[in-house]
């Protein structure tokens, strides 16, 4: 009998054999094999970590914010009172309030009660010139 054609394939061969379990690792690298806890704890670890990073650096710079805000206050008021003080020259040239000394202290005890801040005038050498103590409580002005 003549074959044309040999449909019955390659004669498969067994598999080789093995000492012992298939899926046993080596025991030098058992650091490197993660179950489904370790990774779902480990990714967990890693939102968590990156989550107090973020809220860490949001409340840096909020406090960062806030200084800044507060400088910026406090100079925008330092320089209305110096245009305050300053705004009425007398005859001599100097400032009505720097030439008269009462006047300057009540005023600035009525600026430090009105904002319910404790309120320091100083000339250019650093010299006090006038002084309100601070007031216990919450600023009239909304400052």
């Amino acid at each position: 009998m003549i074959t044309l054609f040999d449909i019955s394939g390659p004669e498969e061969t067994p598999p080789p054999e093995r000492d012992g379990p298939v899926s046993a690792p080596k025991k030098g690298r058992r650091w490197l094999t993660l179950g489904i806890r370790g990774k779902v704890m480990g990714g967990f670890a890693t939102v968590a970590a990156v989550f107090v990073m973020v809220v860490a650096v949001m409340v840096w710079r909020s406090l960062d914010f806030v200084d800044t805000e507060a400088f910026d206050s406090a100079q925008m008021l330092a320089t209305s009172m110096a245009a305050a003080i300053g705004r009425e020259a007398g005859d001599s040239g100097a400032p009505v309030l720097l030439r008269r000394p009462s006047d300057l202290q009540a005023y600035i005890e009525e600026m430090g009660a009105l904002l319910g801040l404790g309120l320091v005038v100083v000339d250019g050498d650093g010299k006090a010139l006038a002084a309100a103590p601070p007031r216990s409580g919450t600023p009239k002005a909304g400052y």
